[in-house]
C-alpha cells in the first residue's frame, strides 16, 4: 500500500471518528426527531383537532422537579394562526437577549443558583465592571431576570422558559459546536485511558 493510499485510509477512518463525535454530546446520544410520541403530546394535540376541518395545535411545557418537590411547572398552547399574526417583532424583543453567549452563560447560572450576587456572576463569567452591567441591563429590560436586591438577580420565568426552549431546540437540531466536541473526546480519550 503507498503512502498516498495509507494517508487516504486514515483520513477516512478520521471522518468515521468526526462524525460520531457528532451524533454525542456530553456523552449522551443527540435526539433526532422523532415520529413516535411517547408521552402521548402528539395523540393529545391530535385529539383536541378532531372536530375541525383544518387547523394546528402547539404546546410548549415543561416541569422541574428539585428533590421531591416540583419547583416549577409551565404549559401554554397556540395555532398556527397565531403564530401569523404576532408581529415580528415581539419575535425579534424575546430572542434578542439569547443572540450573545455572555447572556446566555449568565442566565444558565443564575437558572441553576437560583439567586445569584453580581460578584458571584463576575467570578463565574470573567466579565467585570461595565461589561458584566450592560448583559445585566439588557437581561433586566427585557424581564429574562430581576433584581431581588441590590446587586442580586433571581431569573424569571420567562428567561427561564426562553432559556430552557431555545437550548431544547439547540439540542435537537444544531450540531455541535467545536468545543462541545473538543470536551467530548478528551472525555473519550479519559476513559480509554482508564480503561486500558
Amino acid at each position: 500500500m503507498s503512502e498516498i493510499e495509507k494517508l487516504k485510509k486514515k483520513i477516512e477512518e478520521l471522518a468515521k471518528e468526526v462524525e460520531e463525535l457528532k451524533k454525542t454530546v456530553c456523552g449522551k446520544p443527540r435526539k433526532e426527531l422523532s415520529i413516535h410520541d411517547p408521552h402521548g403530546v402528539s395523540k393529545a394535540l391530535e385529539k383536541s383537532l378532531e372536530d375541525v376541518e383544518e387547523g394546528s395545535a402547539f404546546v410548549c411545557a415543561g416541569v422541574i422537579k428539585k428533590g421531591k418537590e416540583i419547583h416549577d411547572s409551565w404549559n401554554f398552547d397556540f395555532s398556527l394562526e397565531e403564530v401569523f399574526e404576532i408581529h415580528p417583532r415581539r419575535i425579534v424583543n424575546l430572542i434578542s437577549p439569547l443572540t450573545s453567549e455572555q447572556r446566555i452563560n449568565i442566565l444558565r447560572i443564575i437558572l441553576k443558583k437560583r439567586t445569584v450576587s453580581m460578584s458571584q456572576l463576575s467570578k463565574e463569567t470573567g466579565l467585570e465592571g461595565g461589561e458584566l452591567y450592560h448583559h445585566l441591563r439588557e437581561l433586566l429590560r427585557r424581564g429574562y431576570i430581576k433584581l431581588v436586591k441590590r446587586g442580586t438577580y433571581t431569573i424569571t420565568i420567562k428567561g427561564e422558559i426562553a432559556l430552557i426552549i431555545a437550548s431544547g431546540i439547540a439540542y435537537a437540531w444544531e450540531s455541535p459546536v467545536e468545543e462541545e466536541l473538543e470536551v467530548e473526546e478528551s472525555r473519550q480519550q479519559g476513559n480509554t485511558s482508564s480503561t486500558n
